[in-house]
C-alpha cells in the first residue's frame, strides 16, 4: 500500500471506521476526527486519476460538502 501521498494535519487526528458484519447486518462504528475538515480542495486530481484505489470520507461525514465555506 503506498500511503506517500497521504497528508497529516498537525493538531488533528484522522478518522476512523470499524465494520462488524454480523450475519446478515453489519454495524458501523465511525470516529469522524478530520472527516469533518475535508473538502475538494483537499483532493489532487491528478493522483484521483492514477490511483487503483482509492479511500475517502463519506460525504455524510463532510461538512463543507456542498460548495465554498
Amino acid at each position: 500500500m503506498d500511503l506517500s501521498r497521504v497528508r497529516g494535519q498537525p493538531g488533528k487526528t484522522a478518522g476512523l471506521r470499524i465494520v462488524l458484519p454480523q450475519r446478515q447486518q453489519r454495524y458501523i462504528l465511525t470516529y469522524p476526527g478530520t472527516m469533518y475538515d475535508l473538502s475538494e480542495k483537499d483532493l489532487e486530481l491528478r493522483h484521483v486519476f492514477d490511483a487503483k484505489h482509492l479511500h475517502v470520507s463519506s460525504h455524510l461525514f463532510c461538512r463543507r460538502r456542498y460548495g465554498p465555506s
